[in-house]
């Protein structure tokens, strides 16, 4: 009787090569696509969270009448544009804790005392995630300051059209932000002449995870700002300002000619790109680790997308609380 023989079947080495490539292909194909659909779900939630900040600050000037100052100052004294004066106090951030469901932290805060006292820092040293954009280079290691421990996040207020820390763009018009500090005058939704659907109120910025880097620092008075630092001639008799040309020094998001002059400013040469500023031209840009651009919240708490090729003048305008100038509705 005959048997019939089975004989097993294998791939060849060529047919094995040849699956090995498919999936290559494969998986270089669709790997574009995962990373673009991941950064779409993380550019969500950075939305997400500034608007929350934006809706936190309404809530704040809904109960108060006007919205928090970008810092306290403590002192009897004129405030000092020097981020590092330790007479600085609570900032617009510690001010509305409550209106973002951090309302442990605020209770814990002593706001008799300045940031940096050693009362404070179990509060300014805490990490809040409504504050961290997951786009953003993870940011481990907290600002030290003689005392004071401050955690850090990705998201600032518009202190000013030009220079964070600077009586006189407070004083001009043109140049007048938000939250500036140095004056410790209030803003309510009324002084801002150029509308809430065209002034910008909170955008997303960049720090380096280094013990002495301050940007994003959100218990510190120049932690959670960013400004324009725009070098534009105002002449105030005809009321216009006129922008000098492409060699201004000018921070529009995510600018790669100028860096960031915060008053702590630390890290690697190579990756902090900025420098070390503690007098009224205190700058930090606007910056994130989109592709193409900057997550920002209007007053009126809607949250837009600025692209980075942005014009100087309209970024500026932008910026400018009393600017008087029209900007289009696509910017």
């Amino acid at each position: 009787m005959c048997r019939n023989s089975l004989r097993r079947t294998a791939f060849t080495l060529v047919e094995l090569l040849v699956v090995i490539a498919i999936i290559g292909i494969l998986v270089a194909l669709l790997l574009p696509a995962i990373q673009a659909a991941r950064e779409a779900a993380r550019r969500t939630q950075c939305s997400n969270n500034i608007r929350q900040l934006a809706l936190a600050l309404h809530n704040y000037h809904d109960v108060r009448k006007q919205l928090p100052l970008g810092a306290v100052w403590m002192a009897k004294s004129t405030p000092s544009p020097d981020g590092r004066q330790a007479n600085w106090g609570a900032t617009w951030l510690t001010m509305i804790l409550p209106q973002f469901e951090e309302g442990n932290l605020y209770d814990r805060y002593d706001f008799s005392k300045p940031a940096r006292h050693a009362t404070n820092a179990a509060v300014t040293s805490q990490r809040i995630a409504t504050l961290i954009c997951p786009s953003a280079d993870p940011l481990t290691l907290n600002l030290t300051e003689s005392g004071g421990s401050f955690a850090k996040g990705n998201y600032a207020a518009n202190y000013s059209a030009d220079d964070c820390m600077s009586f006189v763009d407070w004083d001009t018009e043109f140049s007048r932000g938000i939250f500036a500090p140095v004056r410790q005058q209030h803003v309510k939704f009324k002084d801002i002449k150029d509308g809430t659907t065209k002034t910008i109120l909170l955008s997303e910025i960049l720090g380096s995870d280094a013990m002495d880097d301050g940007r994003g620092a959100w218990g510190h008075v120049v932690g959670p700002a960013f400004s324009g630092n725009g070098n534009f001639f105002c002449n105030e008799r005809d009321g216009v300002c006129r922008f000098n040309g492409p060699t201004n020094e000018f921070l529009t998001p995510n600018s790669s000619r100028y860096p960031d002059h915060p008053p702590h400013c630390g890290g690697p040469l190579g990756t902090r790109f900025c420098v070390d500023e503690r007098s009224e031209i205190t700058h930090i840009g606007a910056r994130s680790r989109h592709p193409g651009g900057v997550n920002v919240a209007m007053v009126d708490s809607s949250v837009r997308f600025i692209d980075d090729t942005i014009h100087p003048r309209v970024w500026y305008t932008l910026l400018s609380t009393k600017a008087g100038e029209l900007v289009s509705g696509e910017f």
